[in-house]
């Protein structure tokens, strides 16, 4: 049986309360790029179908591996540049910063189905996660 499509406030109160991970996912694109996943971001993925935003992130692990400060740590933020509601397209941005402000890397996404106005998704030690599970 289908489960219910949750709003994006139930979507970002369910992924709030991700905090630490004692599950580890991957697949073949993160194997690749030498990363996995928690259970927060496979959450984040599964409600607002966006198992895409990974494999975007790990396209990007070469150039990041060449930067040093983003071998230690990523912060990369999806921002829906219009009215996110999951049923139509939006344009959006997807930025990887070191720092904050401080914009490593940039793309913009023509139309996304993507839920929710913004999620941040970090990547450190191998490892994307939620930043409450940090």
């Amino acid at each position: 049986m289908k489960q219910p499509k949750l709003t994006p406030a139930e979507i970002e109160a369910t992924l709030a309360q991700f905090s630490g991970s004692e599950t580890y996912y991957e697949n073949p694109v993160t194997k690749a790029c030498g990363l996995v996943y928690t259970e927060g971001v496979k959450a984040m993925a599964e409600f607002c179908s966006a198992f895409w935003l990974i494999d975007l992130i790990c396209s990007y692990q070469a150039r990041c591996r060449k930067d040093p400060m983003l071998r230690e740590i990523q912060f990369w933020t999806l921002t829906v540049n219009g009215t996110p509601d999951g049923a139509h397209f939006e344009p959006a941005t997807v930025v990887c910063e070191r720092d904050s402000g401080d914009i490593a890397f940039q793309q913009t996404i023509e139309g996304t189905d993507f839920s929710l106005r913004a999620i941040e998704i970090w990547v450190g030690n191998g490892v994307m996660y939620l930043p409450s599970e940090h």
